[in-house]
């Protein structure tokens, strides 16, 4: 089959969505293209051409609506240029996307792999997602004509699509309850092996990536501020300085910043922590890398977080009490062998090969029905 997959920018395939299923469609004899409006990385044997939009500063859902405006028609010169059999649509491009299949009759598939495109409110933890003024920040509560009409876009386009995938059951109720829209669910491929280490010597306790202050930073170190005993490492940039202060004041954190290579943390890991305040719309990452490895995790419940985790660790239902966080993680570590086992087999549902065995048949599924 000829795919056309549309993004905002194709990444690294190794940790992104769309530059993955690219390139392990392609690898299975499909001939795939791509497109983006914003810079990205190449992908072996595949044509990815880059859209030319006028770059104007504005607000975010401002600048978002903005797009919707002007990417539509460059999409549709696209189709028309390559006729391919399906187009694969990624959360960033909704409405042009499907404005353009619908143009010229090819099957739409959409891929929503987490919350970003409708998350007018980090603190919302309605699983229905349709914006309510009162509710929203400052930030947002100026862009709200601009949030209301990308509301009505999406709603009517993913109405539109010939399928939505999700990757998981959080997303799948959240699509239902905000747009009327049902999905079906395929968790994230992950090429599994450029994660796992060929030795283990577990010694601390991990958390990955802490970059923005609601990934739960403050959590963490107050739990290692309890736990003197154990170590504690962060991979990652933290949120700010007074969060880096505190962490710098404990003996027993190790900051390790950006890590390329994260085989070589995990292979120290005995468990993951993810203490996210927000809803992690496709689960952490960290966390099914970590499983690959047999590192079992405790983790907020919020978003995905807990069919993440399943029964390869625990899950904590109030973030901000600190025993509940202990609790959890004596539990796991006084039944070691048993979560470590579990973590492992749960990440094979994870595995690229499986997971695109399924978008793959869900392409030839709709391709067919179309005709």
């Amino acid at each position: 089959m000829d795919l056309l997959l549309c993004t905002s920018r194709f990444g690294d395939p190794t940790t992104s969505y769309m530059p993955l299923l690219a390139t392990e469609l392609s690898e299975r004899g499909h001939t795939v293209y791509g497109t983006q409006y914003r810079p990205g990385s190449d992908l072996d044997g595949i044509r990815v051409d880059s859209i030319s939009v006028p770059h104007i500063k504005t607000p975010w859902w401002a600048g978002q609506w903005l797009l919707n405006q002007m990417l539509p028609g460059k999409l549709e010169t696209k189709v028309a240029e390559l006729d391919p059999d399906a187009m694969v649509v990624g959360a960033s491009n909704i409405v042009p996307g499907i404005s353009a299949a619908k143009t010229h009759d090819v099957p739409a598939i959409v891929v929503i792999p987490g919350l970003g495109f409708t998350r007018y409110n980090p603190l919302d933890l309605a699983e229905n997602k349709s914006p309510r003024f009162r509710s929203l920040p400052s930030s947002a509560k100026i862009q709200y004509p601009f949030i209301k009409s990308l509301h009505t876009e999406y709603t009517e386009h993913l109405q539109q699509a010939s399928e939505v995938i999700v990757v998981s059951e959080f997303l799948q109720r959240c699509l239902h309850q905000t747009f009327a829209v049902e999905s079906q669910v395929v968790r994230t491929p992950r090429l599994l092996d450029s994660f796992i280490a060929n030795k283990h010597s577990p010694e601390y306790i991990l958390m990955v990536n802490p970059r923005h202050r609601l990934k739960g930073a403050d959590v963490f170190v107050k739990i290692a501020r309890q736990l003197p005993e154990h170590e504690f490492a962060i991979a990652g940039d933290l949120p700010n300085d007074e969060i880096q202060a505190e962490a710098e004041s404990l003996d027993n954190i190790r900051l390790f910043g950006w890590v390329d290579d994260m085989k070589s943390v995990y292979a120290k890991t005995k468990l993951l922590l993810a203490p996210s305040r927000y809803q992690e719309g496709g689960g952490p990452a960290a966390v099914i890398e970590g499983f690959a490895n047999g590192i079992p995790a405790v983790g907020t419940d919020r978003g995905a977080i807990p069919e993440h985790i399943q029964t390869g660790g625990e899950v904590v239902t109030n973030i901000d009490n600190i025993n509940e966080w202990v609790e959890m993680i004596n539990t796991v570590l006084s039944d070691y062998e048993t979560y470590a086992d579990e973590a492992k087999q749960i990440s094979t549902e994870f595995k690229s090969n499986q997971q695109v065995d399924e978008f793959e048949a869900i392409i030839k599924d709709t391709v067919q029905s179309s005709k």
